[in-house]
């Protein structure tokens, strides 16, 4: 009897040391729980313009500054993240430096 493997499974098994699957173009992030969370070139598009406006917050008297926070959940998977100003930044460096999967290919 042949055992079913996941999606997630394959996947995790693939992903090299800088997070990127080579196969299916995807970029992991791993949650505070051990999960990896895929992003695609879209995704971090719209995730970073989301925060640059959640950035422009300000206090009205100087007293306050605000830091976005956000929790980004994968519907398909069922993974969340706490996305830090350090994972963004990853995400970031990784749409430079990788060719990602557009949201097209899926």
């Amino acid at each position: 009897m042949k055992k079913e493997i996941s999606y997630f499974e394959i996947a995790k098994n693939a992903i090299n040391e800088s997070n990127y699957d080579t196969r299916t173009g995807l970029y992991y992030v791993k949650s505070e729980t051990g999960d990896n969370v895929p992003f695609t070139k879209e995704r971090i598009i719209e995730l970073t313009d989301y925060v640059k406006k959640l950035s422009k917050m300000r206090s009205s008297n100087k007293q306050f500054t605000f830091t976005p926070t956000l929790y980004v959940t994968d519907n398909a998977s069922g993974k969340s993240i706490l996305m830090t100003s350090h994972i963004l930044k990853e995400l970031q460096s990784a749409l430079k430096k990788h060719k990602l999967a557009s949201d097209k290919d899926f």
